[in-house]
């Protein structure tokens, strides 16, 4: 699948596509709107996304106590902190085991 910037899109498919009839009015065509987008507006191919779940884990302080971290299961890098999307690897989080 390929995706365009809308903003884009919309900013630049009238570009050079206004027509003026006989009688000096200008008018546009659906097709070549169209057109003009497909043909124009720049694309990037799509990723599918990643899905992937935090783990709580505790690890070992310096100070001889404990601290916990969530690991993202896609990447394996853990952080203090859950977020809906890994910082690191951009895979989706779907929760994760001890959800509260």
């Amino acid at each position: 699948m390929r995706l365009i910037d809308k903003q884009y899109a919309l900013a630049s498919a009238v570009s050079g596509i206004v027509r003026t009839d006989e009688n000096g009015e200008n008018w546009i065509r659906t097709r070549d709107v169209r057109e003009s987008i497909m043909n124009n507006v720049p694309t990037i191919e799509a990723e599918p996304i990643k899905h992937g779940r935090w783990s709580r884990e505790r690890l070992p302080s310096t100070d001889g106590g404990s601290y916990e971290v969530f690991r993202c299961n896609m990447c394996s890098e853990a952080f203090n902190w859950r977020t809906n999307y890994c910082p690191n690897c951009g895979a989706k989080m779907e929760g994760g085991e001890n959800d509260r």
